[in-house]
């Protein structure tokens, strides 16, 4: 595939340049509107939602019940003398459209940079691909929005699979919520997260999107 023009690539940074500002400005305006709100007020009506959600959908129901039969902890995997060595990298390629949708964040000492209770010496990470289609505004809201509300669960380090299955629903409310406030922002954007803490890998998806594991 040929390369884009070294002016092509110029006019490319300055729309992905003012895209960003577009989207922080977008943020910042949701922000003031939702926090006017009442934050208990606006937290108890999601939880509404995500309990009715869960009531109303056999499936989904189905595979929390699971998830929770045997809840993975990670202190279990931290026990163990054998540790593997984790090295992350990113690239994004926007290929011939006008504006990058695609949204990805590597934390390598999860734990750590997010205040958890220290376990060991093993490694604790957390990695996210967000794939956004019809604009930025789901990819950027999902990729904050879960990693806060995972670092906000007091369970998450006992019940892993429980808590980042729980944190895909409540992101897809509070945009939706979002989305109530201003009808600009509605787009949609895969979702595709891992983490290893100590020997564990738990991976979760939503959409097109795969994890391929190699050795």
């Amino acid at each position: 595939m040929e390369s884009p023009s070294p002016m092509r690539r110029r006019r490319m940074m300055r729309e992905m340049t003012r895209d960003d500002k577009e989207a922080d400005a977008v943020w910042e305006a949701i922000d003031k509107r939702m926090d006017s709100r009442g934050k208990d007020r606006r937290e108890a009506r999601l939880k509404q939602k995500i309990e009715k959600y869960r009531a109303s959908n056999q499936q989904m129901r189905t595979m929390m019940l699971d998830v929770s039969i045997e809840p993975i902890t990670a202190a279990e995997y931290f026990e163990s003398g054998f540790f593997p060595i984790i090295h992350s990298g990113a690239w994004a390629d926007i290929g011939f459209r006008s504006s990058m949708e695609n949204v990805y964040v590597c934390v390598d000492n999860f734990t750590h940079d997010y205040g958890f209770e220290n376990l060991s010496s093993g490694p604790n990470t957390f990695y996210g691909i967000f794939d956004g289609h019809g604009g930025k505004h789901v990819a950027d809201f999902a990729c904050c929005h879960l990693l806060r509300i995972i670092h906000e669960d007091e369970d998450f380090l006992h019940e892993i699979e429980n808590v980042i299955s729980s944190s895909f629903l409540q992101t897809d409310v509070a945009f939706a919520e979002a989305c109530s406030l201003d009808a600009a922002l509605a787009s949609g954007t895969t979702a595709l997260v891992a983490t290893v803490m100590g020997r564990l890998l738990v991976v979760a998806n939503a959409g097109d999107c795969r994890v391929v594991l190699c050795r």
